[in-house]
């Protein structure tokens, strides 16, 4: 007669999607005047509810404006913003050389890539046809190819 004695122990983790997650779920996505709009009728439903709106929590728009007025009163209504921006841009050229001089290191390609950028013109487009370019430059095909 042989007896065993076992003693199992297992352990299992579920997620339930129960009416109180969802509407949690469905509660959270709402912007401020849906969430309002909904405890409203929530309070409607249950004569229990009562909503108690902070005074403090509530934007006032003209207090606002003049709090905003009061701060920047030296200012004038027709400030401009855009003029406040720096005038200093570079253009596309500008920027593909500096891109070139910071991620290549010295060597052939890095000239060639400088060579077709500077053949490059306003809307970013080269000047001259494949065949010009690759007659111009002293580089074999295959360097041409990968610059």
């Amino acid at each position: 007669m042989n007896l065993e004695h076992k003693h199992l122990q297992e352990q299992r983790q579920t997620i339930k999607m129960t009416q109180e997650l969802s509407q949690a779920i469905a509660v959270l996505q709402y912007t401020k005047e849906e969430l309002t709009a909904y405890l409203e009728d929530k309070a409607l439903e249950n004569p229990f509810l009562d909503i108690v709106v902070d005074q403090k929590s509530v934007l006032d728009k003209n207090r606002f404006k003049e709090t905003y007025k009061e701060q920047y009163k030296n200012t004038s209504d027709d400030y401009d913003v855009i003029g406040q921006l720096p005038e200093k841009t570079k253009n596309l050229a500008q920027f593909l050389h500096e891109q070139v001089m910071l991620s290549m290191r010295e060597m052939k390609l890095r000239d060639i890539v400088q060579f077709l950028v500077d053949n490059l013109d306003e809307n970013g487009y080269l000047k001259f046809t494949y065949q010009e370019l690759s007659d111009s430059i002293d580089a074999t095909e295959v360097e041409f190819e990968m610059g």
